[in-house]
């Protein structure tokens, strides 16, 4: 059985060396996923939730609407860097899901990590409820993808039990079939 790292490592260096041995690379990438294939767009660091996302974001949400109304009380900042950060988020996303499927209609396409289940830990059984409520309100973000991609995968050296790695991968698809 073959290493997922090592074939989408051997997957993606291939594909990179056919693209640069070739003069003309925009014909060699219309020529990817012309058949079904998978799509999936990767955000590492950002997450399409005003409360979920990192404080850096969260700051710079109320550093501009206080820019935009200096007059406002802090709740009243606090509650449209909300409204406005989950909305363009929303847009943000729905729109590269639906320029994705303009440029490969017939690509899943999808976001990976989503739903989201934290239960970090061999011992994690179900994912944490406030993360449940979270993909609950995410609910759009699924409806607009053509597939979900939860992360299932453990590192080789987390020291974790054979029975731990499944029990973990198990829960984040059950969370995703929720």
């Amino acid at each position: 059985m073959r290493r997922a790292d090592d074939y989408a490592s051997r997957t993606m260096m291939k594909i990179e060396d056919e693209v640069s041995e070739n003069k003309n690379s925009k014909a060699k990438l219309d020529g990817l996923c012309k058949r079904r294939c998978v799509a999936v767009l990767d955000f590492e660091n950002y997450y399409p939730s005003y409360n979920m996302n990192l404080p850096e974001y969260r700051e710079e949400s109320r550093r501009w609407v206080s820019s935009q109304h200096p007059s406002w009380s802090p709740d009243q900042v606090e509650e449209e860097a909300m409204r406005t950060f989950n909305t363009s988020a929303r847009e943000f996303f729905e729109v590269l899901l639906w320029v994705g499927r303009e440029l490969r209609p017939l690509a899943k396409w999808g976001y990976y990590h989503y739903p989201y289940c934290h239960n970090y830990g061999p011992d994690g059984k179900q994912c944490q409820e406030a993360v449940k409520q979270y993909n609950d309100e995410m609910s759009w973000l699924y409806g607009a993808s053509g597939a979900l991609y939860p992360s299932i995968y453990i590192f080789r050296d987390s020291g974790w039990t054979p029975r731990s790695r499944r029990r973990n991968a198990q829960v984040k698809l059950w969370e995703a079939l929720r």
